[in-house]
């Protein structure tokens, strides 16, 4: 028999390597999942604040479509964007227009759990 030995050198940074593109891709799962969380939110507000027109309200629903959810930053990044030019009116109010926040109670809900799924993940 041979005494053959086999050393593998920077396995140890290997090892940390894999782990950090595991543990990023887990990060983008969950920047994933709560910004679907928030457009699902922020849409189910707006169905109770953005009354139709056959109850009375003005809304044509235009609003409601126009919310998408982007994800950038090859994944790192995720926001709830609303395509109409009057969406800042109905969430922040006018002088003559009482506020119908939408987007920001829905980014308030979301956050918390954002940050405690993070936090589970670098535990």
């Amino acid at each position: 028999m041979s005494n053959q030995r086999i050393t593998l050198h920077g396995m140890k940074k290997l090892q940390k390597k894999l782990a950090k593109v595991a543990q990023k891709e887990e990060v983008k799962e969950i920047v994933k999942k709560r910004t679907a969380e928030m457009h699902s939110e922020t849409q189910k507000l707006m169905l109770d604040l953005y009354k139709p027109k056959e109850e009375g309200g003005s809304s044509t629903g235009e609003t409601r479509k126009s919310t998408v959810v982007v994800i950038e930053d090859d994944g790192l990044s995720g926001s709830v964007n609303i395509g109409t030019e009057y969406a800042p009116y109905l969430e922040l109010g006018t002088r003559k227009m009482e506020a119908r926040p939408a987007l920001k109670p829905s980014y308030d809900k979301e956050l918390p759990l954002f940050v405690s799924d993070l936090r589970k993940l670098v535990r």
